[in-house]
């Protein structure tokens, strides 16, 4: 039939029936209908001669899904949300990956290889498709993938690689001069990026551990959110090390000259990011006494940064409580509100997902909000990517 402006519940169960789909209980109970509407009794008392309408289940969960018309209707409720939060922490705090811009010592693993599929190759290092190489176990509801290892594994795994400083070719001024035309931040999208420079197989010649933890601060977040910028977290890590090697504070990048900037990038693509942090470092050394501000506006006044960046720089850094939305935090977010937009949707991840994300940060006491960020973000980028399950055991949502 034609599409009406009936609500959808009732086009697809049809008027009347919008709240109730019709079981199979008559047919496991023996009994069976016949052409007429009759019901005829095989091996079972007469209570089972009943009308479909008995044998038919409410569901206005999915009735009020299909027609409602407001965004409210995805809110948390406040228990909802302190749960939720409280979740995340727990699940947090035990099952992170360790990276260096978080201030954990050495060895690093940014990989989610492996971790939401049975194909991943060994040290949760995939074959030539990524995550999602190799064949995929079926896995029954409720159950566990006994080839899915657990996100643990992989904190003691190496990650080889390290910047390169070849000089810069035709190709990459070439790719500047496309980059530089780019205008607004880059979102971060950890799983749908290509990998850097096309291959997973970028060759590094600086080690994947540091001497020292470097102490988690302000700049050090900036450019961390800066690198990750449409690249993976297992590439950037030897790019980081290298950077806060020679660039440990605002100030060391501030007296920095273009070419030596741009020798610690080469590899990580989309240069325009380094002329802005480059910029940006200078405009804090001049503006800020080489301190970044810890508001969001303020932030947002510095070369390169935008809300994304600022909120993530004024949670993670300064424990300020806002939000921090991107790709993964709104799957995360469309899965457990049932949003149907797609998570690219501009109604989604420049609103919608905004307020929900906000919900859960400033629930309770508001304290920790970048763990709570983060939290989601990870969350995200594991079993809650792309190829996650949705049921893993171990998935703390």
């Amino acid at each position: 039939g034609s599409i009406g402006s009936a609500p959808l519940a009732q086009q697809v169960f049809g008027a009347g029936r919008s709240t109730r789909l019709t079981t199979a209980a008559a047919m496991t109970s023996g009994s069976s209908e016949q052409s007429d509407g009759s019901t005829s009794n095989e091996g079972t008392n007469s209570k089972n001669s009943s009308s479909n309408e008995s044998n038919s289940i409410p569901l206005p969960l999915l009735d009020e899904w299909a027609t409602h018309t407001t965004a409210s209707y995805h809110d948390f409720t406040p228990n909802e949300a302190s749960e939720i939060r409280a979740a995340l922490l727990d699940w947090y705090r035990t099952n992170r990956r360790k990276l260096p811009w978080r201030g954990d010592a050495s060895p690093f693993d940014g990989s989610t290889a492996g971790i939401t599929s049975g194909g991943g190759g060994e040290n949760g290092k995939s074959g030539k498709s990524g995550i999602n190489s190799g064949r995929k176990k079926a896995v029954k509801m409720g159950e566990r993938d006994e080839k899915q290892p657990s996100i643990s594994k992989y904190f003691a795994a190496s990650v080889s690689g390290a910047p390169s400083s070849k000089p810069r070719g035709r190709a990459q001024r070439q790719e500047e001069k496309t980059a530089s035309s780019k205008e607004g931040e880059e979102k971060k999208e950890e799983d749908d990026c290509a990998p850097i420079n096309g291959n997973n197989n970028t060759t590094t010649t600086t080690a994947n551990t540091a001497a020292d933890p470097i102490p988690p601060s302000a700049y050090g977040t900036w450019v961390s959110e800066i690198m990750l910028q449409q690249t993976r977290v297992e590439a950037v890590i030897p790019f980081y090390l290298k950077w806060m090697e020679s660039f440990p504070t605002v100030h060391h990048l501030a007296d920095a000259t273009e070419d030596e900037v741009n020798s610690h990038w080469a590899g990580l693509g989309f240069y325009r990011r380094a002329r802005m942090l480059h910029s940006g470092a200078k405009r804090v050394v001049t503006d800020y006494d080489g301190v970044l501000p810890d508001t969001v506006e303020e932030l947002k006044r510095i070369d390169g940064i935008g809300q994304y960046t600022a909120c993530a720089i004024a949670s993670i850094a300064y424990d300020k409580c806002v939000p921090v939305v991107d790709g993964n935090v709104c799957r995360v977010l469309a899965r457990l509100a049932g949003v149907a937009n797609h998570i690219k949707a501009p109604v989604f991840k420049d609103r919608l997902g905004w307020d929900l994300a906000r919900q859960i940060v400033e629930a309770g006491d508001g304290s920790r909000a970048g763990e709570v960020n983060q939290a989601l973000m990870e969350l995200g980028a594991t079993y809650c990517s792309p190829s996650g399950s949705g049921i893993d055991d171990r998935d703390p949502l």
